[in-house]
C-alpha cells in the first residue's frame, strides 16, 4: 500500500479522488464519501490543510476509530463540498495538522530562495525624508 503525505491527500481530496490509504501521521485513512452539510461557519472555523481544504469536524465514533469531516471550496460555484473519512488515528489530531501545515510552510518558503526580512528590520533602510503623510511631505 502507498503511504501519502498529508499534501498528497488533501490534492486528491480537492479532486474528489481520494480512494484511502495510509497517510504519514494520520494511519490509515478511508476512502471519501461526500456528505451533505448545510454548516454556515464552512471555511472560516477548522484547521486549514492546504487551498480551499479544512478540516471542519472530527468525532469519535468509537473506541478506535475517529471520523473526519472536510470542507472543499468550489471557486466557480461558490459553495463547498464536505467529504467524511475515518481513521484510526485517535491521538490530539489539531496538533498534528498544525504541526504538518507549519513544515509545509517552512518547506515552501525556503524552496523560494528568498530569505525573509521583518517589517522591524526593513523599517532601518527606509528614507525618511521621503514619506509621506495625510498633511503632505515632510521636511527633515
Amino acid at each position: 500500500m502507498k503511504t501519502y503525505e498529508l499534501s498528497e491527500f488533501s490534492f486528491l481530496l480537492k479532486l474528489g479522488l481520494w480512494t484511502g490509504g495510509e497517510v504519514i501521521g494520520l494511519g490509515y485513512v478511508s476512502s471519501a464519501n461526500k456528505v451533505s452539510s448545510n454548516e454556515n461557519t464552512a471555511g472560516l472555523s477548522g484547521i486549514e490543510l492546504s487551498s480551499g481544504v479544512r478540516l471542519e469536524k472530527q468525532e469519535m465514533t468509537g473506541m478506535s476509530d475517529m471520523d473526519l469531516i472536510f470542507s472543499v471550496y468550489e471557486p466557480y460555484r461558490g459553495t463547498y463540498l464536505f467529504w467524511s473519512v475515518s481513521t484510526n488515528y485517535t491521538s490530539n489530531l489539531e496538533e498534528v495538522l498544525f504541526a504538518s501545515a507549519q513544515q509545509n510552510e517552512n518547506i515552501k518558503r525556503k524552496s523560494t530562495g528568498r530569505t525573509y526580512t521583518s517589517f522591524r528590520n526593513k523599517s532601518k533602510y527606509i528614507d525618511h525624508r521621503t514619506i509621506m503623510t495625510r498633511s503632505g511631505k515632510i521636511n527633515i
